[in-house]
């Protein structure tokens, strides 16, 4: 039987007899519709996320935040130029021209990841510190630019999705 010329154009009915032909003699052919669901699969609340493994040098009573810096699906980033860095830095509210932490490192699209690993010794009980992730172009001209709370926990998840910053 050539699947050519059924008399049957339906897809259906095309697919039926490509699975005859290729069928051997006494084979059984189940045809299953599938339905899509009608409802989106739960999503796990941000609350009850499990804490990130710690890793395997982080040195005793160390600290550590990571994450992703990613795009803002309403306001999606152009392209990164050549030579783009990002800086993330922990910052005291207090002292905000003096980072505690500070890491450079270059990007060539978002989302990328980040990790920053500190000592917690060097915070002081009663101040607010803060993770911020400042894109540069190659000249350092600040393009985009992120912030949030320093988590509290020895190990956290802190995705931060970079603003365009304002001339």
């Amino acid at each position: 039987m050539n699947f050519f010329t059924l008399t049957t154009r339906s897809l259906p009915g095309l697919l039926l007899a490509c699975a005859l032909n290729a069928a051997p003699a006494g084979a059984q052919i189940i045809l299953t519709p599938v339905t899509p669901p009608t409802t989106p699969p739960p999503t796990t609340p941000r609350s009850t996320t499990p804490e990130p493994a710690p890793r395997a040098d982080l040195p005793a009573g160390w600290r550590e935040v990571r994450g992703t810096l990613r795009p803002d699906p309403a306001r999606p980033l152009p392209t990164l130029p050549p030579g783009t860095q990002a800086t993330l830095t922990i910052r005291d509210s207090v002292r905000p021209d003096t980072p505690l932490v500070r890491v450079s490192f270059p990007v060539r699209r978002l989302p990328t990841p980040y990790w920053l690993n500190f000592n917690p010794s060097r915070l002081q009980s009663g101040r607010r510190y803060t993770v911020q992730a400042v894109l540069t172009d190659a000249a350092g001209t600040t393009l985009w630019r992120a912030q949030a709370p320093l988590p509290t926990t020895t190990r956290a998840l802190l995705p931060l999705t970079p603003q365009p910053t304002t001339p």
